[in-house]
């Protein structure tokens, strides 16, 4: 019984040390950054992700603009006082803090536009020239 104990922890031990490593951080799927901004179609798609991340989602960055200053200036009505994040807004003050949904939203959609323009913007440089045919 002992030695069949031993067999199964000493198996247990080996098929965890022998197990196969995951690696999370990559999609291969997806087309690397190199390939995306060194091609006309790449830095299409960039600037059309860009274009529907800015206008049209609920999470988008208008929709957030749109919300802050309506609420903060009385141009909109908050209905559902449980929407805490928009509660802050039409309290005021010292009410909205680093932990407001709307504001955090506004930021990473800023920050994403931006920091991915910029790419587009460096790497058209890079990109060749094609001439247009005459029609």
């Amino acid at each position: 019984m002992k030695n069949k104990y031993i067999l199964t922890m000493a198996m247990a031990v080996l098929a965890l040390v022998s197990a196969c490593k995951k690696e999370y951080d990559t999609n291969p799927s997806a087309a690397s950054a190199s390939q995306v901004f060194s091609t006309t179609q790449g830095m299409t798609g960039v600037v059309v992700g860009l274009q529907g991340l800015y206008s049209t989602n609920q999470t988008s960055s208008i929709y957030n603009k749109t919300a802050i200053t309506g609420l903060t200036d009385n141009e909109l009505i908050l209905l559902n006082a449980g929407n805490v994040a928009e509660l802050q807004f039409v309290t005021g003050g010292g009410a909205v803090d680093g932990t407001n949904t709307d504001l955090a939203g506004l930021w990473a959609t800023s920050n994403k536009i931006i920091y991915d323009a910029d790419l587009v913007i460096t790497n058209a440089a890079n990109l060749p020239i094609k001439a247009m045919p005459v029609v």
